[in-house]
């Protein structure tokens, strides 16, 4: 049931901040369309790459085909500006190799405009510096605070930090439910540092 539940929360989070994204979109003029990669005067390409096969799929299958059903909404009702958007997935398999070499197909051989994704911090950290030089805008869902402070050009995070997701959750344990002999543990990746700001707070 918990499971169900963060799955369709996750769908529906996703799925907002595509529809935000597309509707940012929208505000591109055909002046802009001459030499910006991904967008001519009747088509804009955008991707996805995410998790298909891997260890995250359940979460991955759903954050490739909330945008495609949205997408496929949006060309019906004659696309953005008159231009159909052209969506393409790519299986990133969590895995930070296969989410390179995902986003390098994506802008190189692709050519799309923007992409969803990768979803795995690893990887994403690992594209800082094709993602700021080849100017590809990005929405990413892993929330640790080293993606966006500082503040990164053209990431973009669809959700809050771990830092405050985790802090709610045990700010409400320890102050509102009170429990007596409480025992917490926090089991963090090895690129995740155990003095976070939440951990603090507890």
């Amino acid at each position: 049931m918990i499971q169900k539940c963060s799955q369709e929360r996750t769908a529906r989070l996703f799925l907002s901040v595509s529809m935000s994204f597309m509707c940012t979109l929208i505000f591109i003029k055909a002046s802009f369309s001459e030499g910006i990669r991904g967008v001519t005067d009747t088509t804009i390409k955008i991707a996805c790459a995410a998790d298909q096969t891997g260890p995250i799929a359940d979460i991955g299958i759903m954050l490739g085909e909330a945008p495609k059903h949205y997408i496929r909404y949006i060309n019906e009702q004659g696309g953005i500006n008159g231009r159909t958007i052209k969506y393409s997935l790519e299986d990133d398999r969590y895995s930070i190799p296969v989410g390179i070499a995902a986003f390098k197909k994506l802008v190189f051989r692709d050519k799309v405009f923007a992409m969803m994704g990768p979803y795995n911090t690893g990887t994403i950290k690992a594209l800082f510096g094709q993602i700021e030089k080849r100017k590809v805008p990005v929405v990413a869902f892993p929330a640790h605070p080293s993606l966006v402070d500082p503040p990164k050009p053209y990431l973009f995070l669809n959700g809050e930090a771990y830092d405050d997701d985790l802090g709610v959750i045990f700010e409400y344990i320890i102050k509102e439910l009170k429990p007596k002999d409480l025992k917490m543990a926090f089991r963090t990746q090895p690129c995740q540092r155990p003095d976070t700001a939440f951990a603090q707070r507890c």
